[in-house]
């Protein structure tokens, strides 16, 4: 996906490329031109300054999103488990940990399948499988 910042970066190395030609060419030669070309180099200049100052605010909105996502994911007073399609932890709050007695970073990789009592381990499995292959699952009893 072609952003805005890689379209601007492919317009001034495009220019640039031109105005290097043109300087191997001779056709800078007179002043004027090679006036032109220094603007020109000036121009784009300030323009990768901008989408850097722009990537830089975008990067730090992302930064901040990400630590009130972990927030709200840690602090959360519910259990929150975060699996793969296999029912392998990946991720577990400390409301998970304290709920399944178990040292948060212990649970990362663990099926969750083990958690679950023996006797719904089959039923668990089950509903993983559908999920899995995109069935929608309404009733859980």
């Amino acid at each position: 996906m072609e952003t805005d910042f890689d379209k601007r970066l492919e317009s001034v190395l495009g220019r640039l490329e031109d105005l290097q030609n043109r300087a191997k060419s001779g056709e800078l030669a007179d002043l004027g031109m090679t006036h032109r070309a220094v603007e020109e180099l000036s121009v784009a200049l300030e323009e990768l300054h901008a989408a850097d100052a722009e990537l830089r605010e975008k990067n730090d909105q992302l930064a901040a999103a990400y630590t009130r996502y972990r927030d709200l994911f840690e602090l959360a007073p519910d259990a929150v488990l975060k699996t793969n399609t296999d029912g392998a932890i990946l991720e577990a709050n400390r409301a998970a940990a304290r709920m399944l007695r178990i040292h948060q970073p212990q649970l990362t990789g663990k099926p969750f399948a083990m958690y679950i009592a023996e006797e719904s381990r089959r039923g668990f499995r089950f509903l993983v499988s559908r999920l899995r292959t995109g069935t929608e699952v309404r009733d859980t009893d």
